[in-house]
């Protein structure tokens, strides 16, 4: 029932799972006022997922420099 926001590594990325947990390793090691809280994760063969709690400024650049992009929004089909 939590509103969160969902990065996916792309398909063609050449970041590996050990990459990707290290990554995710450092992610969650550091605690910061300004960084959202990684909430969890998918790691298997074909999805690499990381979980974030939901920015309700949209996104972090409207957040940080209050302007709105239009790349910055997200159709959903």
């Amino acid at each position: 029932g939590k509103v969160v926001a969902v990065k996916r590594l792309s398909l063609e990325s050449h970041q590996g799972t050990d990459e990707f947990l290290n990554e995710l390793k450092v992610i969650t090691e550091i605690q910061h006022k300004n960084l959202v809280e990684i909430i969890g994760y998918c790691a298997d063969i074909q999805h690499k997922l990381l979980v974030y709690e939901f920015l309700h400024h949209r996104s972090l650049d409207i957040a940080l420099f209050g302007k709105i992009e239009k790349s910055s929004e997200v159709i959903w089909s």
